[in-house]
């Protein structure tokens, strides 16, 4: 059995990220952003050359140059191999970090911890209040459970007040996180107080019955 290996990479470019799984340690190994940041009209070691178009194709010492910077350079690659420079290093950690739709919740939300566990539906609300604080769409029941599997995670049936319930093993709330969280009470006081404020509010308004005429 043949195993085909890796031997160029692949190369895109596009005005936009690419959205992945950052989480993932495949994508830690294949993704690397180059950045084209640098506006050569504003960059003040630029210095435009009109005539270096024609003496690439005319000067034959210019030729020898160019060829001389390559080789050097390809023996450099051989015997120190493709070091990444820091810029595109620090834009690879920004494409990372773009993409950990859940860093920002873990960071401030949710702390680790072999002994503890967390209702699946509790963590998902807390979550959710999570991203409407910051103005944001959370992600889809699926993918954010498969993140939270790769964060370490653990979903299982767990014991509640007596009560069988899925919960994740192995996380806990923060400070942060367990104020954001609705319990089963807050949830029925607000639903009360929601419905006695629409009572009263449409107690203040006429009622108009339209019925319409039926022929006898």
């Amino acid at each position: 059995m043949s195993v085909n290996s890796a031997n160029f990479p692949n190369c895109f470019q596009s005005n936009e990220r690419p959205k992945f799984n950052s989480t993932d340690t495949g994508n830690r190994r294949r993704y690397i952003e180059i950045p084209f940041d640098n506006v050569l009209k504003e960059d003040r070691l630029v210095k435009y050359d009109t005539g270096l178009k024609s003496r690439l194709a005319e000067d034959a010492d210019v030729r020898k140059a160019v060829l001389a910077w390559i080789v050097a350079g390809c023996v450099e690659w051989r015997k120190s191999g493709l070091q990444i420079p820091p810029c595109v290093k620090a834009a690879t950690e920004e494409l990372f970090k773009q993409n950990d739709y859940l860093g920002q919740f873990f960071a401030e939300c949710i702390v680790a911890d072999a002994e503890s566990k967390i209702k699946v539906a509790d963590l998902r609300n807390v979550y959710i209040k999570h991203c409407h604080s910051l103005g944001e769409e959370p992600c889809k029941d699926r993918t954010f459970n498969q993140m939270i599997s790769e964060r370490g995670g653990i979903y299982k049936d767990s014991k509640f007040d007596g009560r069988n319930l899925k919960a994740w093993h192995g996380l806990k709330l923060s400070t942060a996180g367990e104020m954001l969280i609705e319990t089963e009470q807050d949830h029925f006081t607000r639903s009360q107080e929601t419905i006695k404020a629409l009572q009263s509010k449409n107690a203040a308004l006429p009622v108009v019955f339209a019925i319409d005429e039926v022929s006898a």
